[in-house]
């Protein structure tokens, strides 16, 4: 008897979580990046978009650059969140349990697309 073709060979499953706007902004207003960014300002606590302006220590990014956290930095980032930071994206999912180390990898996440500091 020949062998059934594996329909897909994905070792995972694509989901869509919603997440309230208001706790996303929570925790991005509650980060904790004083030891690798200048200033974090003029982020809204309604939804979590605003300015991010920074002074960055390294060659990789432009010192003072300015960056944005708009809807789709922070899509990206919560996207990246869950598949380097499964166990905290999951106590983030269960009853919103964060801290600051949690929002400082969720803006680096949304800025850089990447963990760079800590």
């Amino acid at each position: 008897m020949p062998r059934a073709k594996r329909a897909n060979k994905t070792p995972h499953f694509n989901v869509i979580i919603k997440l309230k706007r208001r706790d996303v902004a929570d925790i991005l207003c509650g980060a904790d990046v004083a030891y690798w960014a200048s200033r974090f300002d003029g982020v809204s606590v309604t939804d979590g978009t605003g300015s991010h302006s920074m002074k960055v220590p390294g060659k990789k990014f432009p010192a003072g650059k300015r960056y944005r956290l708009t809807d789709a930095a922070i899509r990206r980032g919560l996207q990246l969140f869950a598949v380097e930071c499964p166990k905290r994206f999951d106590d983030l999912l269960g009853d919103c349990n964060w801290d600051a180390e949690t929002g400082d990898l969720l803006v680096q996440l949304c800025v850089f697309g990447e963990v760079l500091y800590g």
